[in-house]
């Protein structure tokens, strides 16, 4: 059983995407060495993966982008990457400043600014057979590459969320304030999701897109 359970969890994907929307222009003072050397879409290890199944069982690993978005399981046990769509979940910023070149949303010091959360649970099995009992998001923003959390309300919690099966679009929404003695620099946004099943608990933590933060 315990084989059943995991290979189901370890052909679960993951998505993330940047969400941006139409292209303000920049001001004419150059915000660019703020971004330098970041992608608007996160690659390599951009999170970790555990299942623990009722009897005890531990299964863990990483989560690993490529330059698409696209997310892979690797088992910490092998060598083996999976590969699939059920579970995708993005991040949308929400009318930032601008975009810098390179397609980041920036955002200036003492703004307050709104993302979303976007979760899909409908990729195609008929998930209802294995219905979440209880879930629990958080969303983080920290610094990026260093991922210490930046001054004020930083992290959010929604407990519990009910996600039902064959959700196609389902959003968390939530602001937060940018406190004037931040570092200018980047935002990355960490999402940390318990999900509570009938064969035990998977939890994942994921960095999602990355926003400027930029001092006028």
């Amino acid at each position: 059983m315990f084989r059943t359970v995991v290979g189901l969890f370890l052909v679960m994907g993951l998505l993330f995407a940047l969400g941006c929307s139409g292209s303000p222009t920049a001001p004419a003072t150059d915000a660019e060495k703020y971004f330098a050397g970041v992608s608007p879409v996160l690659t390599g290890v951009v999170g970790d993966f555990k299942f623990t199944g009722n009897d005890g069982s531990l299964e863990t690993g990483k989560l690993v982008a490529d330059g698409q978005g696209n997310v892979q399981m690797v088992s910490d046990r092998a060598s083996s990457v999976y590969n699939g769509w059920w579970f995708k979940i993005s991040v949308e910023y929400v009318a930032p400043r601008f975009y810098s070149s390179a397609g980041l949303p920036v955002y200036y010091l003492g703004d307050t600014f709104t993302y979303k959360l976007h979760i899909d649970y409908k990729r195609g099995l008929p998930l209802n057979w294995y219905p979440i009992l209880y879930a629990e998001v958080a969303a983080e923003q920290r610094y990026w590459p260093s991922l210490a959390p930046l001054p004020g309300n930083w992290r959010e919690v929604w407990d519990p969320v009910n996600i039902p099966p064959h959700a196609q679009d389902f959003v968390l929404e939530d602001t937060y304030y940018i406190a004037p003695g931040a570092v200018a620099g980047n935002d990355c946004t960490v999402a940390k999701i318990d999900l509570q099943l009938l064969c035990g608990w998977f939890e994942f933590c994921l960095a999602h897109g990355v926003a400027g933060l930029w001092e006028p």
